[in-house]
């Protein structure tokens, strides 16, 4: 069952482009990635530095195997620098109520 991951980060007013093309970056990498189906990135019009972004995957275990990656941890880990709060995960199941 296909799964949405909600990925809510606060970013700093400085670096925030920086941290942006990482995002960016991101992304890219999840496209190689087993599973992966798309994305979204939503930028709040309230808050320019609230960036949501929906990414959705074939199933919980791809999104797993995905948060387990070398290469997307480093990439986190580079992000975290310029967030102002640590970033917050949630999963949902498409369609299952």
């Amino acid at each position: 069952m296909a799964v949405k991951v909600i990925i809510d980060r606060e970013l700093k007013q400085e670096g925030k482009e920086v941290a942006l093309e990482l995002i960016r970056k991101l992304r890219a990498k999840a496209m190689e990635h087993r599973g992966y189906i798309s994305g979204e990135t939503l930028v709040s019009n309230r808050n320019p530095n609230h960036v949501i972004v929906v990414s959705t995957w074939n199933n919980i275990g791809n999104w797993l195997d995905w948060t387990d990656n070398k290469a997307r941890n480093a990439l986190e880990e580079e992000l975290n620098a310029y967030l102002s709060r640590p970033t917050r995960y949630e999963e949902f199941s498409v369609g299952e109520l």
